[in-house]
């Protein structure tokens, strides 16, 4: 899957006690089983895209979206599937339903250092050491971004997060 462009999609299906991977709308044969997890997830901080616990990303990314709701199978599959139509054209209207954050990272989707959340929901992420002139990069559909694997990340608001059961699809091609 190298240099190719790759969906991942996980599904957190809490009443599974389940995590569930897909790679282009393939369901992996590896669960996760969270039903040992104990205690509470706190958002008290701020979600990030392109870093996380200390690893950086180095890979482009492009349509980042985070669902409320643990998606099925032909969810999964009709995410995938979806028909991206032409270069630069929009992709916020396509799968909407529990739609908490989307970042398509277009042109017209980035203002003055944000990437704008196009759900709806207004989780607007700032942009954190990028290198303007390779940031910026074609992506799946239209224009993506691409982390170095060094220090560049978005950081988004605390309120990008799901209540219970979620998921969270991107694209991503690796450096």
């Amino acid at each position: 899957l190298l240099n190719q462009w790759v969906n991942l999609i996980a599904v957190f299906d809490l009443s599974a006690d389940k995590v569930k991977f897909y790679v282009n709308g393939v369901k992996q044969t590896n669960e996760y089983d969270i039903s040992t997890v104990t205690g509470t997830i706190s958002n008290n901080q701020a979600l990030t895209i392109g870093t996380m616990y200390g690893w950086q990303t180095d890979a482009k990314m492009d349509e980042v979206r985070v669902y409320n709701g643990a998606f099925s199978a032909s969810q999964v599959w009709d995410l995938y599937k979806q028909k991206f139509g032409t270069i630069n054209s929009s992709q916020n209207s396509r799968i909407t339903n529990g739609l908490v954050g989307l970042w398509s990272f277009n042109g017209g989707d980035i203002s003055n250092g944000v990437a704008l959340d196009r759900s709806g929901q207004g989780n607007n992420g700032n942009l954190f050491n990028i290198a303007t002139s390779t940031f910026y990069d074609a992506g799946k559909v239209g224009q993506g971004f691409n982390f170095d694997g060094s220090n560049d990340y978005i950081k988004l608001s605390t309120d990008a997060s799901v209540s219970g059961n979620g998921t969270i699809a991107f694209w991503f091609k690796t450096n």
